[in-house]
C-alpha cells in the first residue's frame, strides 16, 4: 500500500468527521465571499470574527490530520513521485488567520471529500451514517446551531442599526442577541425592533427550540440507554460467539453421553 493510499485509508475510518469538515469548509468559502460582497460594518465583523472562528477549527483540524499522517514530510509537503499538490501545506496556509489572499486554498480541502466519497461510494457513506447515528447527529447540531447564529445576527445586524430605537447597533450585539435567543434564555438587553428583525427572531428561536431539544434527546439517550455488547455491536463477533456456544455444547453432549455409557457399564458389572 502506497503513502497516500494509507493516507485515505486513515481519513476515511473517520469519513463522519470528514464530512462535517467538508461543510465547515463550504460555510468558510461562503463567509469568504460575503466578506468580499458585503460593505456594511455590523455585517462585516460577524463575518470577520467567524472566519477567525473557521480559522481555528481548520488548524485543529491540519494538527490532527498531521498527528494521523503514515508519512507527516509527504502530507505536508508532498515530498513523493506521483502527489501533484502538498495538501497539508495548502491546509495550513488556508488556516492562517487575518491572511485574507490564502483563503482560496481552502477549495483544496474539498479534495479530501471527493476522494473518500470516490474511495467508500454514497451507498457506503449512506449505511455509514445510519449506522453511526450518534456521531452524526452531534456534527449536524454542531452545523446547524453555527449556520444559525451565522445567519440570524447577520441578518438582525443588516436590519435593525439603522431603525431610530434599535438597541441593537453593531456587530457583537447582533451576534449576542443570536446567541441568547438559539439557546433559548432570552435575557431581553437586545431585542429587534423592526418588523423583519421580529420574523428573524421568530425563526431564531424555532429552529434554536429544534437544535437543542434533539440535543437534549441525544444526551438523554447517551445516558440512559443500556450498553450494547460487543456482539450487537459486531454481527460477525454476534456469529462467532454462537458457533462457539454451538461447538461447546456439542462436546458437552459427547461428555454426557460417555458419561451415561460408563455409568451403564458399571451398572452392569456390579449387577452380575
Amino acid at each position: 500500500m502506497t503513502a497516500d493510499e494509507e493516507q485515505l485509508a486513515v481519513e476515511s475510518e473517520s469519513s463522519m468527521y470528514e464530512l462535517f469538515m467538508g461543510l465547515m469548509t463550504i460555510m468558510s468559502l461562503g463567509v469568504m465571499a460575503a466578506m468580499l460582497l458585503v460593505r456594511i460594518e455590523p455585517v462585516d465583523s460577524i463575518l470577520a470574527s467567524t472566519d477567525t472562528l473557521f480559522c481555528l477549527l481548520f488548524l485543529a483540524d491540519f494538527a490532527r490530520s498531521l498527528r494521523r499522517a503514515p508519512d507527516k514530510r509527504a502530507y505536508v509537503f508532498g515530498a513523493r513521485p506521483g502527489r501533484e499538490l502538498p495538501t497539508g501545506l495548502l491546509d495550513l496556509l488556508g488556516s492562517i488567520p487575518s491572511v485574507g489572499i490564502f483563503r482560496a486554498f481552502r477549495v483544496f480541502r474539498l479534495l479530501r471529500i471527493s476522494r473518500i466519497v470516490k474511495a467508500r461510494g454514497a451507498k457506503a457513506l449512506a449505511r455509514e451514517f445510519v449506522q453511526r447515528r450518534a456521531e452524526a447527529a452531534i456534527y449536524i447540531i454542531i452545523t446547524a446551531s453555527m449556520m444559525v447564529l451565522l445567519f440570524g445576527s447577520t441578518a438582525i445586524a443588516y436590519i435593525e442599526p439603522p431603525a431610530p430605537d434599535s438597541n441593537i447597533k453593531n456587530g457583537s450585539d447582533a451576534f449576542w442577541w443570536a446567541f441568547v435567543t438559539i439557546t433559548t434564555v432570552g435575557y431581553g438587553d437586545r431585542f429587534p425592533v423592526t418588523n423583519m428583525g421580529r420574523v428573524v427572531g421568530v425563526l431564531t428561536m424555532a429552529v434554536g427550540i429544534g437544535i437543542f431539544g434533539v440535543l437534549t434527546s441525544y444526551l438523554a439517550t447517551l445516558f440512559l440507554a443500556p450498553r450494547k455488547s460487543d456482539a450487537d455491536e459486531d454481527p460477525e463477533a454476534a456469529m462467532a460467539s454462537s458457533e462457539d456456544i454451538a461447538h461447546e455444547l456439542s462436546a458437552m453432549r459427547a461428555e454426557l453421553a460417555e458419561l451415561r455409557r460408563a455409568l451403564e457399564t458399571r451398572s452392569e458389572t456390579v449387577t452380575r
